[in-house]
């Protein structure tokens, strides 16, 4: 794994680290969060949501693009570490 800018690297690591700990670790708050915007949203278009689908669904999404982050922040430092190495 070779880097190109390493400055970016960092940078992004940083968001990305930050990004897949909330997810993770704050992801009951950010669910409520989600699923209340939604529900406003298609109460106002006139709509009913089914709110046991939408609480199912971002249960299970929001905690894996947690670790998805995470795990690329991880890499990103890792090319940055390597890169300071050399």
């Amino acid at each position: 794994m070779k880097t190109d800018n390493v400055i970016a690297d960092i940078i992004s690591g940083i968001v990305a680290l930050f990004l897949g700990i909330n997810f993770t670790w704050r992801r009951e708050k950010i669910i409520n969060a989600l699923i209340a915007s939604n529900k406003i949203f298609w109460e106002k278009m006139g709509f009913s949501p089914d709110q046991k689908k939408g609480v199912f669904l971002t249960s299970f999404i929001i905690p894996l693009m947690g670790v998805l982050f995470l795990l690329a922040g991880i890499v990103l430092f890792y090319r940055a570490i390597n890169y300071f190495m050399k």
